[in-house]
C-alpha cells in the first residue's frame, strides 16, 4: 500500500519509494504505473515525486524536499488493466508539465502516493527488473493499549506524528518515458534513438505496447526474445521515420507466459528492456 487518508491522514498511511538509475541522461516526461484498490475506491488524487538519494544510495534523501513533486488533481487516467491473481488492476499515467532532467548513473527515488477518502488501501503492483527492494514509511505501528475484553493490541488511527522508515523486498511496477529529444541547434529536429516503456508490464500476452524513438527512416527493427534467446516477435519499424512511436508486439498473436527481452536495433545501435507475460 502507498496511500493516505485524505484530508488529515492517519496512522494507517503508508508512503513508498522505489529507486531507478538511468543508464543514459535524458528528460523524463511521463510516468506510468499500475495498481489496485479495495473498499475505499478509486483514488481522488495522486502525489508524484522524485527524490535524490543519500550518499550511500540505500534510501531516498527524505531530509530534504523532493527534486520535483506534483499533485495530479485526479485519478491519473485510471484505465482497467485486467485481472491478475484474482485482483483487478488499473494502469495510470501522468505527463509532467516540465520534464525532469535525469542524469546517467545517478540513483533517484520515485514516490507515488494515492489520496483516498477512506481507509488507505490503494496498492502499487509489483514490478520486475529492479534491485528487488523499496523504501517505506509506515505509521501503523503506534500502540496505545490493549482492548480490555480481548487483549488485542489497539492501534492509534489518528493523525500521524511521524514516519518509521524501513527497507522492504520487492520492486514497483512503473515506467519512465522520455520526451522526443531534439537538438535545438538542428533545424531538422531529429529525435534520438531510444527505447522507452513497455506497457502493460507484466502483460497477459494479448497486448505488449513498446514506446521508442528513431532519428530517421533508416532500417530498424523491434524484436522480442525469450530467455533462451529465441525470437518470438519481430517488427520492421525503420519506415516509421523520425519521432516517437508505439508498436504492439502482440498484435499478430498472443504471447505465452514467461520473461522476455525487447530489443530495438538500428545499424550498430541497440537498446533493450525486459518484459513479463503472466496468465
Amino acid at each position: 500500500v502507498t496511500a493516505w487518508w485524505n484530508p488529515d491522514g492517519s496512522n494507517y498511511d503508508l508512503y513508498l519509494w522505489d529507486a531507478f538509475t538511468p543508464a543514459s541522461a535524458g528528460d523524463i516526461g511521463t510516468i506510468e504505473w499500475r495498481g489496485s484498490y479495495g473498499a475505499s475506491g478509486s483514488p481522488i488524487n495522486f502525489t508524484v515525486a522524485i527524490y535524490a538519494s543519500i550518499p550511500a544510495g540505500s534510501q531516498p534523501d527524505v531530509s530534504h524536499p523532493p527534486l520535483v513533486e506534483y499533485e495530479i488533481g485526479d485519478n491519473a487516467g485510471e484505465t482497467y488493466a485486467g485481472l491478475w491473481g484474482g485482483v483487478v488492476m488499473y494502469d495510470y499515467s501522468f505527463t509532467m508539465p516540465t520534464t525532469f532532467p535525469a542524469q546517467a548513473g545517478v540513483k533517484y527515488w520515485l514516490q507515488i502516493e494515492a489520496w483516498q477518502s477512506g481507509f488507505p488501501d490503494w496498492a502499487v503492483a509489483a514490478g520486475l527488473g529492479g534491485d528487488g527492494t523499496h523504501f517505506l514509511c509506515e505509521h501503523n505501528n503506534i500502540v496505545v493499549g490493549d482492548a480490555a475484553s480481548t487483549g488485542d493490541v489497539v492501534m492509534d488511527a489518528g493523525v500521524p506524528t511521524g514516519c518509521w522508515f524501513t527497507s522492504r523486498t520487492g520492486d514497483v511496477a512503473f515506467s519512465l518515458l522520455s520526451t522526443d529529444a531534439t537538438d535545438v541547434g538542428d533545424p531538422a529536429g531529429l529525435a534520438e534513438f531510444a527505447l522507452g516503456g513497455v506497457l502493460p508490464n507484466p502483460s497477459r500476452g494479448d497486448r505488449l505496447e513498446v514506446t521508442f524513438t528513431l532519428p530517421d527512416a533508416a532500417p530498424a527493427t523491434l524484436a522480442l526474445f525469450d530467455v533462451g534467446g529465441r525470437r518470438v516477435a519481430l517488427a520492421d519499424v525503420g519506415a516509421l521515420g523520425a519521432g516517437k512511436h508505439v508498436v504492439d508486439l502482440a498484435r499478430r498473436a498472443p504471447i505465452r507466459s514467461g520473461i522476455y527481452f525487447v530489443r530495438l536495433s538500428r545499424g550498430g545501435q541497440e537498446a533493450a528492456s525486459r518484459a513479463a507475460i503472466v496468465r
